[in-house]
């Protein structure tokens, strides 16, 4: 049981566990000449463990560290051994659910007779500080990319332009059909070229656009036979609508192009068939999760493609929604599909979120501000 902090008045020690404890801190006291680290309830509460001792061997705090982090982690007490101080910020993965988080665990030395004896410190949770950071170098990143798309698009329509009437000029000139057959390539080169700048502004399209209220059911309904003739005749695609309809939409028609392209993605995971689901849900998003994904707090919509093909490895996925990047391993992808996907949620206010593991399928997620009604504005 928890005491009363009014029956510790008279002690600052016990005041600050109380302190601490109600901002989710936890603490820790490394023993340099046992190895012993003794650490508070909070700190167990923080890595997921079940508390039946106050002390452990460092090494027990290593092991919680996910692989890839834990020699940086190993190397900073072992500097600090020396040095007396220490600051870190790596990923656990706790004990009780294997999830995983990132800690800031921070710490200075003490001393008897001016010998360094221990090191007494403090972690902390900043899992929803670092994914909110991650989330605005992310989206500057996007926007950077989302202009030099639109400048590039620009300028090169303008060459196509030219290349287009040119070809268009010169076949009422030509004779002969190996010359005509040429020149119908190029005008090939030249549709696809023009395919291409079309990629890049649906990517690129500045935010701010006038919001509607669309009815996502009605819309998914009207890409069905669209997304059954993608998906092909060896993938089932399954449609469960959810209970909540309505919602904010900048551009239904990019809305629909995006939902085409998760249907091809899809039908490219399973090469060899499977089953999509195609489904509507709803989510509340709270401060934390706000400051994460980038948008409002509050109530969505989220239009759901879940897939049993090959996955995406864990590395990727913080890359699909760039443009011009693929992770189809032959390259013959163009690489817009899912930055479409992305660029259809953020003009509409809303995040996309994305599971996968490879050889587990992988479920993406579009999910758009809800509207009450259709007469919300």
């Amino acid at each position: 049981m928890t005491e009363s902090p009014s029956q510790d008045r008279g002690s600052e020690s016990h005041l600050m566990q109380h302190a601490l404890r109600a901002a989710g801190v936890g603490c820790w006291d490394l023993d340099l000449a046992t190895g012993s680290l003794w650490r508070s309830p909070e700190y167990d509460r923080i890595w997921g463990t079940t508390r039946t001792d106050a002390t452990m061997p460092l090494n027990a705090l290593f092991a919680g560290i996910i692989p890839e982090d834990r020699e940086a982690v190993t190397q900073a007490f072992e500097l600090a051994s020396s040095q007396g101080v220490i600051a870190v910020e790596k990923r656990i993965q706790r004990v009780d659910d294997n999830s995983i988080r990132w800690i800031r665990l921070t710490g200075q030395g003490y001393y008897h007779a001016e010998k360094l004896a221990g090191i007494a410190g403090v972690v902390a949770d900043v899992t929803p500080e670092h994914l909110a950071c991650e989330k605005l170098r992310h989206t500057e990143k996007m926007e950077s990319l989302g202009y030099m798309a639109r400048e590039v698009a620009h300028d090169f329509n303008n060459l196509l332009m030219v290349i287009g009437a040119s070809l268009e000029m010169l076949s009422d000139q030509i004779e002969g059909d190996r010359a005509n057959r040429l020149v119908s390539a190029m005008n090939n080169g030249v549709e696809r070229g023009v395919a291409l700048t079309q990629n890049l502004m649906d990517f690129s399209r500045p935010a701010g656009a006038e919001i509607k209220v669309v009815n996502i059911d009605r819309l998914i309904a009207s890409a069905w036979l669209d997304l059954i003739r993608i998906a092909g005749d060896t993938v089932v695609v399954t449609i469960t609508p959810g209970p909540l309809a309505w919602c904010y939409c900048a551009d239904p028609d990019q809305l629909t192009k995006a939902m085409t392209n998760l249907a091809e993605n899809a039908r490219e995971a399973m090469p060899d068939g499977g089953h999509l689901v195609v489904s509507t849900t709803a989510r509340h998003v709270d401060g934390a999760g706000a400051a994460s994904f980038g948008v409002r707090t509050g109530d969505y919509v989220g239009i759901s493609f879940s897939d049993n093909g090959i996955g995406i490895a864990r590395d990727l996925i913080a890359r699909v929604f760039e443009p011009l990047f693929s992770t189809k391993q032959d390259k013959k992808g163009r690489g817009f599909g899912l930055s479409q996907v992305y660029a259809a949620a953020s003009s509409s206010g809303g995040f996309v979120t994305i599971e996968s593991q490879p050889e587990q399928g992988a479920t993406v997620v579009i999910y758009l501000p809800l509207a009450s009604s259709p007469a919300s504005h």
